[in-house]
């Protein structure tokens, strides 16, 4: 954490399931994103749903912005919240950091508009109600349940988690620019992709380290050592190969492929896969496969 990055905390009352759910926000913001300098909450607190998340702000010195709802609409808290975020970005302009409670895609525009002026943009959102848009608009965006460990029972990861797929297709992508990577650094790479990649988010507590979160996580598809990681190339190019063979059974053993027809379907289901990194050229990558063998058409087939 840098200890000297001050942080202003908006909430947005209104998408807070549990008050015991700012606890676990300013105990994260506290750990790793700075010093909390200024605390808002906004909601119509005329209104009962409200009493517990009252007392609370209370305690804990959250200055409670008052929003009538004239109409049955949330619109008027979003307005309040955006019209004092902006505020606080030229008035109070030592924020370095602000931090926003909220899964609402409304906020997607203040999140852009907050980042064009230099500042960090931390989300705070429940991974069933988060809405993508806006945790794309994030530098960060963190779970609460998550972070709580109090997510449902069923252990289903919702859809706005970023999947282990797509992180490891981007790290092959990844990789096979740069050949290898300090963990540092593509943690950050990753970081950038997905704002709200973290390692609590696959079921790993707080304390596991990036590099294990890897190695459990994608076992021999990279190796890593001395804090480097590179694609494991051998483990790579064998699977590679039996996608191969499976794909020429699979549309009849008699059939014959031309070289194109097999790259396309490597491509399609290996998109980070280069055959340039492992042979020459397509047609040494298919002669070094057993079981294939090439005719005098130049096209490939299974051998007997």
């Amino acid at each position: 954490m840098d200890n000297n990055k001050k942080v202003a905390l908006l909430i947005d009352a209104d998408n807070i399931n549990n008050p015991e759910d700012i606890k676990t926000i300013i105990e994260e913001i506290n750990t790793n994103y700075g010093i909390i300098f200024i605390k808002k909450a906004y909601a119509d607190w005329s209104k009962n749903r409200f009493d517990q998340l009252k007392t609370f702000a209370l305690e804990n010195a959250i200055d409670m912005v008052m929003q009538p709802q004239c109409v049955d609409t949330k619109n008027s808290t979003d307005i309040a919240l955006v019209i004092d975020a902006m505020d606080i970005l030229y008035i109070y302009n030592y924020v370095d950091t602000f931090c926003i409670l909220t899964g609402d895609s409304d906020f997607l525009k203040l999140a852009s508009r907050l980042k064009k002026a230099g500042k960090q943009v931390i989300g705070f959102g429940y991974s069933k109600s988060a809405q993508k848009y806006l945790i794309k608009a994030c530098d960060d965006y963190k779970f609460i349940d998550i972070i709580n460990n109090s997510q449902e029972e069923d252990n289903e990861i919702s859809d706005n988690i970023t999947s282990t797929e797509e992180v490891k297709n981007y790290i092959f992508t990844y990789l096979s620019s740069n050949e290898f990577s300090q963990l540092g650094g593509l943690k950050s790479s990753i970081k950038s992709k997905f704002p709200d990649f973290d390692e609590r988010n696959y079921g790993f507590s707080k304390s596991t380290s990036f590099s294990n979160f890897l190695i459990k996580t994608f076992k021999d598809d990279f190796v890593i050592k001395d804090n480097i990681i590179k694609i494991n190339a051998e483990n790579e190019i064998n699977k590679v190969q039996k996608y191969v063979l499976n794909y020429m059974k699979s549309n009849g053993k008699n059939k014959k492929f031309t070289s194109s027809e097999i790259h396309n379907a490597i491509a399609n289901k290996y998109k980070s896969f280069r055959v340039k990194d492992y042979k020459p050229n397509m047609k040494a990558f298919l002669e070094s496969i057993n079981g294939v063998e090439l005719d005098k058409d130049g096209k490939y087939y299974l051998s007997k």
